[in-house]
């Protein structure tokens, strides 16, 4: 069963929030079908563990991305079966799978994979912190910030994220 929206008012029928059982899922959807309806024209997102590749031996799995279809020759490259060698405008992550029990210390995860992103083309990195209910963004070049979730969040131009509406509206 896949969750539906209502075309009149955008929001998500109440029948399928069963389907939500897992937090993460529930915002990477509530996030996705929310930027979905706003970047339809320029931009396209993706869900879902997207694989970036960016170097040879190097590649990191994205939750959810957004790419500028203008700056997209071979829009085929979505369509393959193969780490996407193009870095996407901004991704956006929500906590995370892996496992971190390796690390001296969790954070270290997030830097350096927020680092690796913005060294090979991302523009943005937004993070979502479940547990704290933060967010986190990272810009090339600018100073990365943390914020409650019920801030907004700038994603691009005059779109933005408040991950407490989100949820409170579902």
């Amino acid at each position: 069963m896949t969750p539906t929206c209502c075309r009149k008012t955008g929001k998500l029928h109440r029948d399928f929030s069963l389907l939500f059982n897992h937090p993460i899922l529930l915002e990477q959807f509530l996030i996705f079908d929310s930027l979905t309806n706003l970047l339809l024209t320029r931009y396209k997102t993706f869900v879902s563990e997207l694989g970036f590749k960016f170097n040879k031996k190097s590649w990191r799995s994205l939750d959810l991305t957004i790419y500028d279809l203008t700056k997209i020759e071979d829009k085929s490259i979505f369509l393959k079966n193969k780490y996407i060698e193009v870095p996407p405008v901004i991704t956006i992550e929500i906590d995370t799978k892996a496992d971190l029990s390796d690390l001296p210390e969790s954070s270290s995860y997030y830097t350096k994979k927020t680092d690796q992103l913005l060294e090979n083309g991302v523009q943005k990195i937004i993070w979502v912190f479940s547990a704290t209910q933060k967010v986190m963004v990272a810009e090339k070049g600018e100073k990365w910030t943390i914020d409650n979730w019920t801030e907004d969040v700038s994603v691009l131009d005059k779109i933005y994220l408040n991950i407490a509406n989100l949820l409170a509206e579902f």
